[in-house]
């Protein structure tokens, strides 16, 4: 009877330490499974973060443009711009300077940015109207007295490294802007800036897809509210078919409502 009960309780001993075996794989699987889930979510929130990092250092790459250098008008006025301050700067031209702030805008790896500009000398009437396009950076200080407008360049006037780019009209005619984007002045010193978006330094809007394909010059459109002229696209050596009194040598742009043999200067030509 004793040997029965002996053999009885080693069967019950090894019952138990055969589910306590069992019962410790389980628990180092779902240990092992524990920390893999832990593992992923650590590199899952690793990718993110320097996902997160390479985004925010593209977007403080793009705000932190730097302006700084000389910048050259048409009519020999030499510019410098230094910067004051994150965004702020300071243009020192003449005898005077001013100060101002950029917000900039991106558009396809082009940019501007407009803001007002306070003088020494407290005149606080200038826009500052800034645009990076495929041929250079300018800088224009706008006024409502168009006699007092400024257009600086990084770079000095018609020394176009490489040589001026030329405007695709077909392009610009189906919607890109990139031959036409910057700052434009005509013969009369009245300033024309386009920028990456198709707004303008007129307050008018370019419109593309306006038929100027089929028209003896392309052009596009100006719209200003219910207002619009046509913005007329002369790439170098086209001749302005009813009479051409520019220099064809070079891109030109004209603002006009008809057809006709312009006066030399109302075309206007890149800074």
């Amino acid at each position: 009877m004793e040997g029965k009960i002996f053999q009885v309780l080693i069967l019950v001993a090894c019952l138990m330490l055969t589910a306590c075996s069992k019962q410790t794989e389980n628990t180092s699987s779902d240990s092992e499974s524990s920390v893999a889930s832990v593992q992923d979510e650590s590199s899952k929130s690793s990718g993110n973060a320097e996902s997160s990092s390479a985004t925010s250092q593209a977007t403080a790459a793009e705000d932190e443009e730097d302006l700084t250098g000389y910048y050259y008008a048409k009519d020999g006025t030499q510019a410098l711009v230094k910067k004051i301050g994150p965004s702020q700067w300071r243009i020192d031209y003449g005898d005077v300077y001013g100060t101002f702030t950029t917000d900039l805008t991106w558009t396809n790896g082009e940019f501007y940015s407009k803001s007002p500009m306070i003088k020494s000398d407290g005149y606080q009437g200038f826009t500052v109207n800034i645009v990076k396009s495929i041929q250079d950076l300018t800088i224009s200080l706008l006024d409502k007295n168009t006699s007092h407008n400024l257009v600086f360049a990084n770079h000095k006037p018609g020394n176009f490294e490489g040589g001026e780019v030329d405007l695709n009209s077909q392009a610009i005619m189906s919607g890109d802007l990139t031959t036409l984007i910057g700052a434009w002045v005509n013969g009369k010193g009245e300033v024309l800036v386009i920028n990456p978006d198709g707004t303008t330094s007129i307050n008018s809007i370019i419109e593309t897809g306006s038929g100027g394909a089929n028209s003896k010059v392309p052009f596009v459109g100006l719209r200003s509210g219910i207002a619009g002229a046509a913005l007329g696209l002369y790439q170098i050596g086209f001749e302005n078919p009813d009479g051409d009194q520019s220099n064809t040598r070079r891109p030109r742009l004209i603002i006009t409502q008809q057809g006709g043999n312009y006066p030399a200067d109302t075309y206007y030509y890149r800074q």
